[in-house]
Formats: C-alpha cells, structure tokens, sequence
C-alpha cells in the first residue's frame, strides 16, 4: 500500500474487497484508519530504523536540503543523507522554523548525524539558503557547501529560455508542431506556416544552445556520477556555449547574457572540492585545471583527506593520489536524481488526495523513499503505479514533441 502509493480508502473498495477474498477468504483488510495512523506508524518507524542503520554504518556523508510546497502553497523542507547510497533522513514542516529559516534546523540535523561525519552541504540557491550556508561553514569549518549541479543547470536553461530571441522561437515551433502533428494546416495558414518554419530553420544554431545544456543535466544526473565529473561536464558545456554563440542570431546582449548566467550558475555549484577531485580522478587529464584552481584544490586535499581505510564509502582514488589518501566521491554529495522527491510529494498529496496531514505525507514518502534499503537489487521505480499517460494535458504533450522538433520540420517540409 505505502510502497505503491495506494489510497487509504481502496481496502474498502467492494471490488477490492471480492478480489482479496478470492485470494483468501477468512483474510479482513486492514481499514483506512489503521492504514493512517498504527500501520503507517509501525512500517515508518521499521524503515527510519533501517536509515539509522545505514547512515551509522556509513565513514562519510552529505546532507541534502531542498523544499517541496503542496497544493495549499505549504512548505516543507527535506534532508536526504548519501552514504554512499542515498536516504531520506528526515522533513520538516516549514511553519515550525518560521522564525529561524533553515539555518538552525539544517544544524540540528547535522548535529544529530555527527558533524565529524559530515563532509559537504548541498542545497538549492535560495536565498535564505545561502544565508545558512554561512551558518554551517562558521559552526563547521570542515564542510563543504556546494550547490546543487542539476539545479543550476535547469535555472541556466530556463535563463536562456527567456530571453526574447529565444522565447520567440519556442512559441513559433510550439505553434508549428501542434499544427502538423495535429493536421489542421489549412490552405489560408500554408503561407504562415511556410514563414515559421523558414525562421525555425534559420535560427537552428540558437536552438542548438540547448543541446550541451540538456547534454550536461543527463551526464550530472547519471547512476555513477562523481564530483570529478561535474567539473569535466561544465568545463565542456561552457567551451561548446563558446563555439556556439558567435554563429547564432541572438543579439549581442542576450549573447552577453548567456555567458553571464553560465558564469553565475556555474560559481554556485562548482567548488574547489571539484577540483580536487578531478585532480585526483586517473580517467581525467588536468588540462582544464588552471593554477588558482590546483592551489585551491591542494588546500582542500590538506584539509579533508585522511587514511583510505576511513572513508569505505568514497571512490578509489588512493593509488592515483599515491598518498593513500582519497576524497570522498560525488555520491557522498550529490545524488538527487534517484528519488524524484518532488514527485513523490505531488503523487502523494495531489489535488484528489489532498486531505492527508504534512506528518502523514513526510512518513509515506520516506517509506516509499526508503524501501529500496531492504531490497537493493529491486529499481525503485518497479515498486510504484505509474499513471502513463493519463491526465496529460495538451501542452505537456506538446512539449513532449518539442524533443524531435528537428525530425518533425525536415518531415512536414517535405510534405
């Protein structure tokens, strides 16, 4: 029921009911209220204490933090663990840190994990966010802040999408595309058609700005990302934003912008730690390391590196280091991508479910979350409905198509 994100109510369900029956006749399902409150209590705290477990057994850790509002715009704050494999520590509701923010609860979970355990904070870059991360590297200088590296790779497409040339070209393939794929091209729009696939096709190099940047997200969010990598994905994604932009039609100040927002977003999220790592990486040259960067990442060497034997968790890279020393790998740090919180919480607390308390959300999403610690071997995603398609509106369809947007054109010139 929990893993699966059943309603409470299907237990009572006449249908359900028969079906159960079957199944095994002298067999009562458990009702919506035992479901809600000691069932749901009892299978939380089986998987908190297999999180505890995990995370004790774990040398070295990171804590995650990053927001989720529900339907009624209420907020709450998630802190996931990676030890290296990722768990969902705890939420809390925002309503009891109004007065604080996230610095003084982001503090008491580190206390309560072992600040000596823990080697980075990510979090997103909200501002009330990087004021914590102030915070937290005062009362824990050993801690390293970072922001996250998707996040900061989704605001850069979304910089680029709003800038006017840009924002222009996506609404004419928008309108193209559901013009073709639906077959309305009427012979009084042929004309208008005919002049919006033309400026598509003129403007394809601006529109192949956002290929590195899609490229970049998918290398950051895959299975076995390590920080070294996060350092090689930005170095290649800003040299081919360089080939890129002299050839496309944006005008000199959105070309400008670009470069300016690739800058911050890039500052935000990549440390002197990711120097280090790449440094230490065997797969990677040092090419892309400038001297600033090797004497930082020297300093951060120093200061965090101890004996391999302390950090069974991290990636392998005493050999290299031939100092038998090693740091602790990106999935010490960074791994949002497994879970899909936000999706947890929006399928859970929908718009049709949405009586469910705040406590009874942040329990059902860490057992859901969580579960994966009794069975590793089993993909999270088998364990969970899946609504497919159904519910999609039109324009999640269409931005759908947008993908293909190239294959699509070339196809409806040549009808």
């Amino acid at each position: 029921m929990y893993a699966t994100g059943s309603p409470f109510m299907l237990t009572a369900n006449v249908y359900w009911k028969r079906f159960l029956n079957v199944l095994r006749p002298a067999y009562t399902p458990p009702t919506r209220h035992a479901l809600s409150t000691h069932l749901l209590d009892g299978e939380f705290n089986r998987v908190q204490a297999k999180v505890k477990q995990t995370i004790d057994k774990a040398d070295c850790i990171s804590v995650i933090s990053y927001g989720w509002s529900n339907v009624w715009g209420q907020g709450i704050i998630n802190y996931s663990v990676t030890t290296p494999h990722p768990v969902l520590y705890k939420s809390t509701d925002t309503k009891d840190h109004r007065h604080t923010g996230p610095t003084l609860p982001m503090k008491v979970v580190i206390n309560d994990l072992g600040p000596q355990k823990v080697f980075a904070l990510v979090t997103d870059d909200a501002a009330n966010m990087k004021v914590a991360w102030a915070h937290v590297e005062e009362t824990f200088p050993h801690i390293t802040t970072i922001g996250c590296a998707s996040h900061a790779l989704n605001l850069l497409l979304k910089d680029i999408m709003a800038l006017n040339t840009m924002d222009t070209l996506y609404k004419i393939a928008k309108q193209v595309v559901k013009d073709v794929k639906g077959k309305q091209m009427a012979i009084s729009q042929g004309a208008a058609i005919e002049s919006a696939i033309k400026r598509i096709l003129l403007d394809k190099v601006s529109l192949r700005i956002l290929k590195p940047i899609a490229a970049a997200i998918a290398k950051i969010e895959g299975d076995n990302t390590i920080l070294s990598d996060v350092k090689c994905a930005f170095a290649e994604l800003k040299e081919e934003i360089q080939t890129v932009l002299p050839t496309s039609l944006l005008l000199q100040a959105e070309k400008t912008a670009v470069v300016k927002s690739m800058e911050k977003h890039q500052e935000f999220c990549v440390k002197p730690i990711h120097a280090a790592a790449y440094m230490l990486d065997p797969k990677y040259e040092k090419s892309i390391i400038s001297v600033e960067e090797i004497s930082s990442a020297y300093a951060v060497i120093t200061a965090i590196t101890v004996p391999s034997k302390a950090f069974g968790n991290g990636m392998g890279y005493g050999s290299h280091a031939s100092t038998y020393l090693h740091l602790p790998g990106e999935k010490d740090f960074v791994d949002l991508r497994p879970w899909h919180l936000w999706s947890l919480f929006g399928n859970i607390y929908a718009k049709v479910c949405n009586r469910l308390t705040n406590t009874r959300v942040e329990k059902l999403v860490a057992i859901r979350a969580n579960l994966q610690l009794f069975d590793p071997d089993i993909e999270p995603s088998s364990t969970r409905l899946d609504s497919g398609t159904e519910g999609e509106d039109e324009s999640d369809v269409e931005e759908a198509d947008l993908e293909n947007v190239d294959e699509i054109l070339e196809e409806a010139i040549e009808t």
